[in-house]
């Protein structure tokens, strides 16, 4: 993806709207519409751990948000922040959906994956503080980009249930090697993620 020019990638994904490019998720694809938390929790192998509960809880909110953002609609693209400094922040894309607003950070660079965060709540934060009343826990927050290393996932899944942001990730990819292709595949966390997840949470250090 390196390849790519992030500018052409913001344009094209801007131009073709989201419910174009984010592929439909498989895992959510059961029998009438049921969840996939209420699915695990019935199977046999089911049994009274934490770290599945924390899983239904999470996957049950991603549910949520990918079944609204999806069809969300843009509203404005690479948005200047006025700050106290000289060069003001620029928020990659902003739109309304079925529960509000969002914003979206598009990283295509792999190595641009631990500022992805810090600035999307950064954006996330100000956006906020521009209506009176509101707070962090009131714009939905979506993140394009690829989520390799540990240390980002957990931060992930901590602004997402401890934090309760309503926060998503996509991971963008290129079928036929063109960044015309562009595809945006919900990020789901694995059960290890999970599990060290929850470890992390009862930890003797946290406790």
């Amino acid at each position: 993806m390196s390849n790519f020019s992030e500018n052409d990638v913001h344009e094209h994904l801007y131009a073709s709207g989201l419910e174009k490019v984010i592929v439909d998720c498989l895992e959510f694809d059961k029998p009438e519409g049921e969840p996939i938390s209420a699915i695990d929790q019935r199977s046999d192998e089911y049994d009274f751990q934490l770290w599945r509960i924390i899983k239904a809880r999470a996957i049950a909110k991603l549910e949520r948000l990918h079944g609204t953002i999806r069809y969300g609609t843009f509203a404005g693209t690479k948005v200047n922040l006025p700050t106290d400094k000289t060069r003001p922040m620029e928020l990659d894309l902003i739109g309304t959906h079925e529960d509000g607003l969002f914003i979206l950070e598009l990283k295509v660079e792999r190595s641009a994956e631990r500022n992805a965060f810090s600035e999307l709540f950064a954006y996330s934060n100000y956006i906020a503080g521009i209506f009176a009343m509101s707070g962090h826990q009131d714009i939905t927050n979506v993140l394009a980009a690829n989520l390799d290393n540990k240390i980002t996932k957990q931060a992930f899944l901590y602004d997402l249930l401890i934090n309760e942001r309503d926060i998503i990730v996509y991971t963008p990819s290129f079928p036929d090697g063109s960044f015309e292709s562009l595809q945006l595949d919900l990020y789901l966390p694995s059960d290890d993620d999970f599990r060290h997840f929850t470890n992390e949470l009862l930890s003797h250090d946290v406790m």
